[in-house]
């Protein structure tokens, strides 16, 4: 669906390619590309009748990526305003997304929304009703995923920027049925557990993302929370459409290489080997 494809072009081409950054191609397919030929290669992305080169220097706050689609992920972060990052825990989406948008943040002065819907582990959820305490508070369970990633862009002084950053209202949590109403210009928004979310809820948020706003989602299909299955959930159907394909505002890309630990890797080939029975 996001992944990366490989094509086959002249080494000339490719030669070009590196020296131009982008030559045309009648290949009418849009999306990330290797282009090949024998042990020569190029990283790019189709988009407009033309295959871009993606250089392998892109980082943002010191976070470098480790494979390449990582390294896609971050180009398109940079390059469209709707990305639909797809992959398991571990893959590194999470924390490529919140460095680029730190790095929006103090290099150009952008706010920075980071948004989950409240499900918790096998569909329940009561972060807005019962649990003590103001919106922020009752998103505290939530919000804990994301410390991690900010821990690793923000470094050892991490709670002072998080606390500077809330007060002047630069960076905001938020849960994602709480965004009615909201307007995101000038705003990189990213939403985690994506997967959780229905096409309805999707399109509410991207719909409020502004003039000189980004819109990130970031997910995994093999662990919807909901009642919802990989196949009729929000965000498969929202990468499905016409609309979303061959719009020159979108990319997306599939993460597969896990670098949390050993565990998470075998939980992950638990789930690819129970996902496939499924279809």
């Amino acid at each position: 669906m996001l992944d990366i494809k490989e094509i086959e072009i002249s080494k000339k081409r490719i030669d070009t390619l590196y020296r131009e950054s982008t030559i045309p191609t009648e290949d009418e397919s849009e999306g990330f590309v290797v282009a090949k030929c024998g042990q020569s290669s190029a990283l790019g992305v189709i988009y407009g009748g033309y295959i871009h080169l993606i250089r392998d220097t892109i980082e943002f706050q010191n976070i470098q990526p480790r494979d390449k689609e990582q390294i896609c992920l971050l180009y398109a972060l940079q390059e469209f305003d709707l990305i639909v990052g797809l992959g398991p825990a571990g893959t590194g989406k999470t924390t490529l997304a919140i460095a680029y948008a730190m790095h929006q943040l103090f290099k150009k002065d952008k706010r920075v929304v980071l948004i989950k819907p409240t499900v918790f582990v096998g569909g329940s959820s009561n972060a807005i009703a019962a649990v003590p305490g103001d919106s922020r508070e009752k998103l505290s369970p939530y919000v804990e995923s994301f410390m991690g990633p900010l821990e690793k862009v923000l470094g050892d002084h991490m709670e002072h920027h998080l606390y500077e950053l809330e007060n002047q209202k630069k960076l905001i949590f938020s849960a994602l049925e709480l965004i009615r109403g909201m307007d995101f210009q000038d705003t990189i928004v990213i939403l985690d557990e994506a997967q959780n979310a229905s096409l309805h809820e999707l399109l509410s948020l991207i719909s409020r993302v502004g003039e000189g706003g980004t819109c990130i989602l970031l997910g995994d299909l093999m662990q919807i929370d909901t009642e919802a299955h990989w196949s009729s959930c929000g965000l498969y159907t929202l990468v499905n459409t016409e609309a979303f394909t061959r719009s020159y505002l979108t990319a997306g890309v599939a993460l597969n290489k896990q670098y949390r630990g050993p565990l998470a890797a075998l939980a992950q080939d638990i789930l690819v080997e129970t996902f496939e029975e499924e279809c």
